[in-house]
């Protein structure tokens, strides 16, 4: 098996093998997720004992997740690799889509 890209974290990639039918979506059209990614971001941030301002995240939507990570690395001085910083928060965030049954747009 080949090494996952370091844009998608290693439990993500093995949802994905794991999945017989995968659709993209582009949040909004089936599910409005972006409120469980800042969740995630957040609470991987706070487990750093990291206290982002109220709308860090606004800035961040659209970015590919190594960006995100990026400059949040740097804003923070956080000493983890952004691999595992993504790990992480991919981990938070298929356990919070699963709690609230994503996708259902009726959710939101």
């Amino acid at each position: 098996m080949t090494d996952t890209p370091a844009i998608i974290s290693n439990s993500l990639a093995a949802h994905l093998r794991a999945a017989s039918t995968v659709i993209w979506d582009f949040d909004g059209v089936i599910a409005n997720t972006e409120p469980v990614q800042e969740q995630a971001f957040t609470e991987t941030l706070r487990r750093m004992n990291i206290a982002p301002p109220k709308d860090y995240f606004t800035d961040l939507i659209g970015m590919p997740e190594p960006d995100i990570w990026q400059d949040l690395v740097s804003k923070y001085e956080i000493a983890l690799p952004a691999a595992t910083l993504i790990d992480e928060r991919s981990r938070y965030y298929l356990r919070r889509a699963t709690e609230l049954n994503l996708p259902m747009s009726n959710l939101y």
